[in-house]
């Protein structure tokens, strides 16, 4: 090898391994250590979490690598889902694993196991189904497990009247009654039904917060409290005791005033036990003012019906002026008509208005009128009716809110054990009439049927029990027509009047101080027995005979009692007319003078004569000069063609005006010579008249 050979060879060994060293330092320089290695392990900062149902959680991972890979399994995804972030969402209540993984430089490494619970929140079994007190109050955590307090209670609530609930999920229990409650829960902009709370509110409640009492009137505690407790007793208390009197029986105010004044009035109830229990705080108003009470502000009725001023099946006005007008207007014609007929089912709203002093004045309360179909009457539908056989006969209307557009039929499932009729056969006088026959028990269809029509419509049935009948036969000595007869009534021109029954006597009379009198003027010859409709107390009593020996005011009732010991008996029935009342006969006067008009309302019983009264200023105004102090040629009254007095009669209705006489034949147009003084007569069916007069006056 020469010497250039040899050179060249050393020279590249020696770069060789110049480079090598290079390789190798850079190497090291890349290569981690141990120590570094260990503080860039991946692991779970926390170990474990609870959360609830459609809660979140994400896992957080301590020393994360850059370009690693993380990856996150559930082992029960019923109970917790997790992303591929690591976000976990509750789903069911119990407890799920998740594996956390990583993928780096295509080796697979576990960070570990994360526990995670899940809570739900759930209803309580014993509160599914549950019974509370008026003014119990439920939070979430008496009637779920686990609440979670982060989430909003949504309810929906078959009867807000009887429990409230809000978003806390909060429950009050406000009067007796039963609601069911669908709760859901609002957690995380998502919902979830929890469960149905079927709830019984027993106890007694404040029908409402406030009243208004007429002054010296009585609010007696049925109108105030709703469920009363029969067994507690009830205790008021008041700012301004100076204004009643209270005790168990209601609130009485003991002054008198003209201005409005009011109070507040707390109720407690104690139980025998001890017991108390503050139902709440109520105000009194104290007024003059006519108005609408709490409790009659709300009214059910039957179709067909027809809505009057009235304490019983009407719309009753506390406190109404004497001299008054009251009518009113229903807010929705489709269901009660102008003329206050009930024409449809639905709720309305009926105003009510005062006329007075030729001022017409709206009453502030409104009343709540629903047109509902009829049903069988509560105590009916629950107890049933009881009696004897040959005992007490029932005869009345089984049913509420009837239908006045419809008869009512009924039948009887055992006849051998009752039978049934009706007790008229017009409209208003289809009422039940069940006769007890013998020992049994068995039940009564309720049915309606449309005038001259086949068809009819089942409303309901009620139990009928028939017990043995262990009462004695009367003593003729002592007999009284309160033993024979149940009721007796009196039907004339389509009006009935119901008779007395004698409790002392054996006679039946009419002339009680309830509308019993027949009315004024009636033709009593042209009367016959059927015009008499009557109960017997039992059914084996039986009438043999009716006839009048007075001309149609005095009949006898021959009775046959069903024993050979105890037959006809001569039962004497009187028919007394009543005193002429002007104000059965009309409804109203109106005098017209020009453009003014008067109207005649106040009509009192013993009236003949009216008078109504004009400024001279309206008589000028007319055209009657004659009143003026200015006028050269002054026109007298008499001249005058634009003034007229009508007289309207008050027609008989069952409804309306029960009162009315039905005997009134006819009523003449009002007459005049001098348009100053009006005359009209009144014609009975019995031939007899009565003249009126009308006169216009000159007011101070």
């Amino acid at each position: 090898m020469n010497m250039t050979t040899a050179k060249r060879t050393t020279n590249k060994i020696f770069k060789i391994a110049v480079l090598s060293i290079l390789i190798i330092a850079a190497a090291a320089l890349y290569l981690p250590s141990e120590s570094s290695a260990a503080t860039k392990k991946t692991t779970l900062k926390t170990k474990s979490a609870t959360i609830y149902v459609n809660g979140k959680y994400t896992i957080s991972l301590k020393n994360k690598l850059k370009n690693a890979t993380y990856f996150y399994t559930s082992n029960k995804t019923s109970i917790a889902k997790v992303s591929a972030k690591g976000a976990i969402t509750g789903c069911g209540k119990g407890t799920a694993k998740i594996s956390v993984r990583y993928k780096y430089k295509k080796e697979f490494k576990s960070v570990g196991t994360f526990k995670v619970t899940v809570k739900k929140a759930s209803l309580k079994s014993n509160y599914k189904k549950f019974t509370a007190t008026v003014g119990d109050v439920f939070q979430p955590s008496d009637y779920l497990n686990s609440v979670n307090k982060s989430a909003e209670y949504l309810f929906t609530n078959t009867s807000s009247k009887v429990a409230s609930a809000v978003t806390s999920g909060a429950i009050t229990c406000l009067k007796a009654g039963y609601t069911n409650l669908s709760i859901h829960e609002v957690y995380n902009k998502k919902s979830r039904t929890i469960g149905h709370m079927e709830l019984t509110v027993m106890g007694a409640s404040l029908r409402a917060d406030s009243f208004k009492l007429a002054y010296l009137k009585q609010l007696p505690i049925d109108d105030i409290v709703e469920n009363i407790d029969s067994t507690a007793t009830y205790s008021f208390t008041s700012d301004h005791p100076e204004l009643f009197e209270l005790n168990d029986s209601g609130v009485i105010s003991t002054t008198t005033g003209n201005t409005v004044q009011t109070s507040n009035i707390t109720l407690t109830e104690t139980t025998p036990d001890g017991i108390k229990r503050v139902l709440g705080t109520f105000k009194v108003e104290l007024t003059n003012e006519p108005f609408i009470s709490a409790s009659d502000q709300s009214i059910t009725v039957g179709l067909g019906s027809t809505i009057q001023a009235s304490d019983y099946e009407g719309i009753s006005i506390t406190n109404p002026r004497a001299g008054a007008s009251y009518f009113f207007t229903p807010k929705d014609t489709n269901i009660i008509s102008n003329d206050m007929v009930a024409v449809n089912y639905g709720t309305t709203t009926v105003e009510v208005k005062e006329y007075y002093n030729n001022q017409i004045t709206t009453l502030p309360e409104t009343v709540q009128v629903t047109v509902t179909t009829a049903s069988i009457k509560k105590s009916l539908s629950l107890n049933g009716f009881t009696t004897m056989v040959d005992g007490d006969v029932y005869g009345d209307y089984p049913v509420d809110c009837r239908n006045h557009t419809k008869l009512y039929h009924y039948e009887s499932a055992n006849t051998s054990i009752c039978t049934v009729t009706t007790g008229g056969d017009k409209q208003d006088q289809d009422y039940l009439v069940i006769s007890p026959l013998k020992v049994g028990i068995t039940s009564i269809s309720v049915y309606e049927t449309v005038s001259g029509e086949s068809d009819k419509t089942k409303i309901g049935s009620f139990k009928v029990t028939v017990k043995e009948d262990t009462s004695d036969l009367p003593d003729l000595d002592t007999l009284k027509a309160s033993q024979i007869f149940r009721s007796i009534a009196y039907t004339h021109n389509d009006k009935t009047i119901n008779g007395v029954v004698n409790t002392n006597s054996l006679s039946c009379s009419f002339y009680d101080s309830y509308g019993g009198y027949i009315d004024y003027g009636t033709d009593f010859s042209s009367l016959t027995a059927g015009s008499f409709t009557y109960v017997l107390k039992k059914s084996k009593y039986k009438v043999t005979n009716v006839e009048t020996i007075d001309g149609g005011m005095n009949w006898t009732f021959t009775i046959d009692l069903g024993d050979t010991d105890h037959t006809l008996v001569n039962v004497p029935v009187t028919l007394s007319p009543a005193q002429l009342d002007t104000s059965t006969i009309i409804d109203n006067i109106v005098v017209k003078l020009g453009t003014t008009t008067n109207r005649i309302t106040d009509i009192k019983a013993a009236d003949s004569s009216f008078e109504t009264t004009f400024t001279a200023a309206q008589y000028i105004a007319a055209g009657a000069t004659e009143y003026s102090n200015t006028a050269v040629n002054p026109v007298a009254l008499s001249d005058l063609t634009n003034v007229t007095c009508t007289v309207t009669q008050k027609t008989y209705n069952a409804v309306n005006t029960p009162n009315a006489n039905i005997a009134v034949k006819h009523i003449t147009e009002p007459a005049t010579k001098d348009n100053k003084t009006w005359m009209f007569t009144v014609t009975f069916e019995d031939g007899t008249s009565k003249d009126y007069t009308v006169t216009l006056g000159l007011k101070k």
